[in-house]
């Protein structure tokens, strides 16, 4: 079997077994741990995911041996020079690669194309005690760089665009002091935490 092949099977079954096993895991630990424990515990997944590597002799690892032997030691005598199996495979790896990347085009279009309608209907904020209060809400949770902020009435609540230029977008801008800092300080925590690029 084409290693290059196996590694994407392997990476996809195992991450797929973490991704079972953590939702398993939620039913009886769900109260135990934060809420930002079961936020970053997907890390884990996405490591799983993404990288090729894996200790020797692992589950996935013996699994394989197993299925190439049944296939092979039993067919290496009657067929042995199986060439449509051995072709079939980068087949096979490029229809998984082309679905892969289509699903990532997807997502980055849906995502461009909500923030060209957000900012198409999005006014600056011209208050500058409302500046001064986002300014002031960043620097007691430690956000260093300048978040814009802007009103939309077309959005139905308060968001965090832009992965370079942040700025957030609240419904309104005449909301009570009390929601607006609550609000604004929501938004900043995610972009502190850096949840869109986690996203």
């Amino acid at each position: 079997m084409n290693d290059l092949f196996k590694i994407f099977i392997s990476l996809s079954l195992s991450g797929s077994c973490l991704i079972l096993f953590l939702f398993f895991c939620r039913l009886f630990v769900r109260e135990k741990y934060s809420k930002r424990w079961h936020y970053y515990v997907w890390l884990i997944v996405i490591a799983r995911l993404l990288l090729p590597f894996a200790p020797e002799g692992n589950l996935i690892d013996q699994a394989f041996k197993r299925v190439e032997f049944a296939y092979y030691g039993r067919h290496e005598a009657i067929y042995p020079a199986d060439q449509n199996a051995a072709s079939s495979v980068p087949v096979v790896l490029l229809v998984w690669l082309g679905v892969a990347l289509i699903l990532l085009v997807r997502k980055i279009t849906i995502y461009h194309s909500f923030t060209r309608y957000v900012k198409a209907g999005m006014q600056a904020v011209p208050d500058p005690v409302l500046l001064d209060q986002v300014a002031v809400i960043g620097e007691q949770i430690g956000v260093k760089r300048a978040v814009e902020l802007s009103v939309n009435p077309l959005v139905s609540s308060p968001l965090l665009i832009g992965f370079f230029r942040p700025c957030i977008v609240i419904p309104d801008a005449g909301i009570c002091a009390d929601h607006f800092y609550y609000t604004i300080l929501h938004e900043l925590t995610h972009y502190r935490q850096r949840d869109m690029f986690y996203k």
